[in-house]
């Protein structure tokens, strides 16, 4: 059976996943073991909402999903902070995606603030969004 320290994830991962539990995510999924979408796999749920974590081939990611939305971690931080993670293709892919320089374990809480502070969360979560659509149609044409 997978257990939640076979994830064998940097601190700030489960230093993460240790604030989710504790604002009432309950783990969904686990999956520990190498995966054919993924080498790991962490999903947590709270009502109808959701945080899955997870490492593929390298880099750590995590993203939302509510009932009819889903973002990345990078997009929430853009949407509340305007900072855009965007680095050059030839660059070394970091350790946790967007940015090694982006704490999850701080992120993360605050993304959470920001959404319950802010009324229009939506709307400008919907601009990162595109905002970061149009950047890959420049890059890739």
């Amino acid at each position: 059976m997978d257990h939640i320290d076979d994830l064998d994830a940097p601190d700030d991962v489960m230093a993460t996943i240790e604030w989710l539990i504790g604002e009432g995510f309950e783990i969904s999924r686990l999956l520990t073991r190498d995966q054919p979408n993924g080498n790991k796999l962490l999903r947590l749920q709270r009502g109808d909402e959701h945080v899955h974590i997870v490492r593929d081939r390298g880099p750590w990611e995590l993203g939302f999903r509510g009932p009819d939305w889903v973002a990345g971690l990078h997009t929430f931080h853009e949407a509340a902070t305007g900072v855009v993670f965007d680095q050059p293709p030839e660059a070394p892919m970091p350790r946790q995606l967007p940015s090694d320089d982006l704490l999850w374990a701080e992120a993360v809480p605050a993304v959470f603030a920001w959404r319950a502070a802010t009324p229009d969360w939506r709307t400008r979560l919907e601009e990162a969004i595109e905002a970061g659509r149009e950047r890959i149609r420049r890059r890739f044409g």
